[in-house]
């Protein structure tokens, strides 16, 4: 297991917060994530310096990067999710329905700036493998307020409750044998893994993210639009 690299000799390195942001958002290429994180942490360092009065060219470039690559990891999330409730309700991970469910209900997942999330099978299944290395995270993403989501990246009390969050989904991976499974698209899975510190925190300590009426529950309940969507399925299915 690979650990997300936002301590150093016991400290949190500095701007942990975006570290782990670009980590996540380049899960399968450590120089680009280390790239795009120097990159914005130098214009940070020159704002408070007073060397800087505008952004970087390269520090928007990486900000643009980074917005549209977090609209295709929060769907993968969200599929990571969905396979979660299909073993917990159907016993089988059927990450083709995952998909086709995600993919008919992406206009439930809104951006930080309230727009649906655009999406489309065939994308969905290659940007799958592309994040899946981050997806406990993105998956914790998913399950967060939109207050707590949209702080998540400069307010440290925002960003802890995520990675608390991801705890919570990592050790439901684990006891579901997500880490074990050896078939697409877990595949020799390696993913980022949540820093010890925040297993031993109470995930749900912090009511704002408590899922409401399940209070011992990882993620909230499947509501009946996915019991539509899978209706939808079945006959697409059966068609074929």
């Amino acid at each position: 297991m690979r650990v997300l690299p936002i301590f150093s000799n016991g400290h949190t390195v500095e701007w942990a917060t975006m570290k782990a942001q670009c980590y996540l958002l380049y899960p399968e290429n450590e120089a680009d994530a280390e790239a795009a994180y120097r990159a914005l942490l130098q214009d940070r360092n020159e704002y408070a310096e007073g060397v800087r009065q505008k952004d970087s060219a390269a520090a928007m470039a990486t900000r643009r990067a980074l917005n549209t690559r977090r609209r295709s990891a929060r769907l993968c999330g969200a599929v990571l999710n969905q396979i979660i409730h299909n073993l917990e309700n159907r016993s089988a991970i059927d990450f083709n329905k995952a998909i086709y469910i995600i993919q008919e209900s992406a206009s439930r997942i809104r951006t930080d700036k309230g727009k649906t999330l655009p999406s489309d099978g065939r994308r969905l299944r290659k940007s799958f493998k592309e994040y899946r290395s981050a997806l406990l995270f993105w998956a914790a993403f998913e399950i967060l307020p939109i207050p707590v989501q949209q702080r998540s990246i400069d307010d440290n009390e925002a960003f802890i409750a995520w990675m608390r969050v991801s705890a919570r989904v990592e050790q439901r991976a684990l006891e579901l044998g997500l880490f074990e499974v050896d078939q697409d698209p877990f595949k020799e899975w390696l993913p980022w893994c949540v820093p010890r510190v925040f297993h031993t925190l109470d995930c749900f300590s912090d009511t704002s993210i408590v899922v409401k009426d399940q209070p011992h529950a990882v993620l909230p309940a499947e509501g009946a639009w996915v019991r539509e969507h899978l209706g939808a399925y079945r006959r697409a299915t059966l068609k074929d």
